[in-house]
C-alpha cells in the first residue's frame, strides 16, 4: 500500500472512531412541549433537580424560547443523566413571570413534567420527577391553558 493509501485508511478509521464517539456521548436529551397554541410568544422553562425538594429552590437549567408555529416543539436539554423535575409558561404578556388569577391559580398558558406513576396533573414537585437516561431520553410536557384570565 502506498503512503496515499495508509493516509486514507488511518483517516477513515479516525473519523469512524470520533463519529462513534461523538454519537455515544453527545445525544441530548429532549422536552418535547406539546398542545402548543402560543406561536411566535415567550415560553420560560425551568428544570429542577429532584434533590430540590420543591419549585422554590434554584433550578438547574432555565431556558427561554420564542414558540414556532407547530402544536410541538423540540427543545435540546443539555443535562446529564439523572431525576428531574420541569416547570414552563407561555409569556402572554412579556413580563417574563407566570401571571395567577385572584384564585392564585396561573391565568397564563403553563405545564409541567408528569411522574411516571401518576395519571393526573398536579402542581406539587415530587409528582413532577420524572428520570432521563439513555433508554428514556425525552419527557413530554403538554401545556394547559386556562379557561379564562379574569376567573
Amino acid at each position: 500500500m502506498d503512503n496515499s493509501g495508509q493516509w486514507r485508511t488511518i483517516l477513515f478509521v479516525s473519523i469512524a472512531a470520533l463519529l462513534t464517539c461523538t454519537s455515544v456521548t453527545a445525544s441530548p436529551f429532549q422536552l418535547v412541549i406539546t398542545d402548543n397554541a402560543s406561536p411566535t410568544l415567550p415560553i420560560y422553562i425551568a428544570i429542577y433537580p429532584a434533590s430540590a425538594k420543591d419549585w422554590d429552590s434554584e433550578p438547574t437549567l432555565r431556558l427561554h424560547e420564542v414558540l414556532p408555529e407547530t402544536q410541538t416543539v423540540e427543545i435540546a436539554l443539555d443535562l446529564p443523566p439523572g431525576e428531574y423535575a420541569i416547570r414552563a409558561f407561555v409569556d402572554h404578556d412579556n413580563n417574563g413571570a407566570l401571571n395567577l388569577n385572584h384564585r392564585g391559580h396561573p391565568a397564563e398558558p403553563y405545564a409541567s413534567s408528569l411522574s411516571p406513576e401518576r395519571n393526573r396533573r398536579s402542581q406539587r414537585f415530587e409528582h413532577a420527577i420524572i428520570m432521563l437516561t439513555a433508554d428514556q431520553p425525552s419527557v413530554s410536557i403538554g401545556l394547559t391553558y386556562p379557561r379564562s384570565s379574569d376567573d
